[in-house]
């Protein structure tokens, strides 16, 4: 059975975090309030993070909980802000935006709106065309 800090290493790699300082990437990029060699433990196998980090690993790497603290269930979540994830382009999708600095999230978010608008438009009658 895989073990907790398989797991973790696991979301790791995914991310390409180096080897080598993986437990500072970790503390840098989840903003842990918790030492270095506590996170080397959890790496190591040594320990097992409490239900607080796990709790922060899971929503860091967009995983499911059972599956990060026991190996039970699927690895992602299926359902995220209301809208359930189909396939693995969808997924992709959410790791690129969750990667994005906050100002290209923010330009990204009122692009999103203006199509949307422009959607509405067009389903209106306003722009020369249906769109189903």
């Amino acid at each position: 059975m895989q073990m907790i800090s398989e797991r973790i290493h696991e979301l790791c790699e995914e991310k390409s975090f180096p080897w080598r300082g993986r437990s500072h990437t970790l503390k840098r990029e989840l903003k842990l309030d918790i030492s270095y060699q506590a996170i080397q433990k959890w790496l190591d196998g040594e320990s097992a993070p409490s239900r607080e980090y796990e709790e922060a690993i899971c929503g860091y790497f967009g995983v499911n909980y059972e599956w990060l603290a026991a190996g039970n269930g699927p690895k992602y979540k299926k359902e995220t802000c209301g809208c359930y994830i189909t396939d693995e382009l969808e997924i992709k999708l959410i790791e690129l935006i969750r990667d994005m600095p906050d100002y290209a999230k923010e330009q990204l978010i009122q692009d999103a709106n203006q199509l949307k608008q422009i959607i509405e438009r067009l389903k209106k009658g306003g722009g020369g065309g249906d769109i189903e």
